[in-house]
């Protein structure tokens, strides 16, 4: 399965198994799979999440809906945000907090080198990020910013060709779920699908403390 369709049909089969329903999702819970994909939050977490809620002692019945498991997905991922960015509880006589400005240096210099307008201007904003007072969570929202613009900018040059080069590549990766997502919620992971092969055409940094 290709890797955008992947996300999609791991977090269905794993809820569908583990509720023990061969009822497939329904489009709300698309969307919400969707949501999490956006959000960055990785297969583990999501699975974690799910596990965490069918394994409640005080559940009478196992959940039917995905969407039960939201708040604990989401909030598992607060914490692995935390832990993974230094600001979470630690156990002592572990490695200090990660420094983070060597990795937002090369990140800075990677987009300066790009032939874009704009690429100054980002790389300053990245580079503010060294010394700013924020938490390493609030820089990590930053940089998300940055990354969404440093996207729009490289698209706004990209040529028709490649364009539309992308955006079958997209549609492809996901044509096993086109008839069974709605519109709104394929279109948009389609965009994303389009979003990610992009930078990996590009070989566009990812503006992001993660991966470090």
């Amino acid at each position: 399965m290709d890797g955008e369709g992947n996300y999609y049909g791991s977090v269905e089969d794993y809820f569908v198994e583990c509720r023990g329903s061969p009822l497939f999702i329904t489009p709300a819970e698309w969307f919400l799979i969707f949501r999490w994909e956006e959000q960055g939050i990785p297969l583990p977490v999501v699975k974690e999440g799910i596990d965490r809620v069918f394994e409640r002692p005080q559940a009478r019945a196992k959940p039917r809906k995905l969407g039960y498991c939201r708040q604990t997905v989401e909030a598992g991922f607060r914490r692995f945000r935390e832990v993974s960015l230094g600001g979470g509880e630690r156990e002592k006589d572990v490695e200090p907090p990660f420094d983070p400005s060597g990795h937002l240096e090369e990140i800075a210099a990677a987009i300066e080198a790009l032939d874009l307008p704009s690429a100054r201007g980002l790389a300053s904003r990245v580079r503010d990020s060294i010394d700013s007072d924020q938490s390493l969570v609030g820089i990590e929202d930053n940089l998300t910013a940055i990354d969404q613009e440093l996207l729009d900018a490289i698209e706004a040059e990209l040529e028709d060709d490649v364009r539309s080069e992308l955006l079958r590549e997209s549609q492809d990766s996901l044509a096993s779920y086109r008839e069974r997502m709605p519109k709104k919620v394929y279109d948009a992971a389609v965009r994303s699908a389009y979003r990610r092969r992009l930078r990996a055409k590009l070989a566009l940094p990812h503006v992001t403390l993660f991966g470090f």
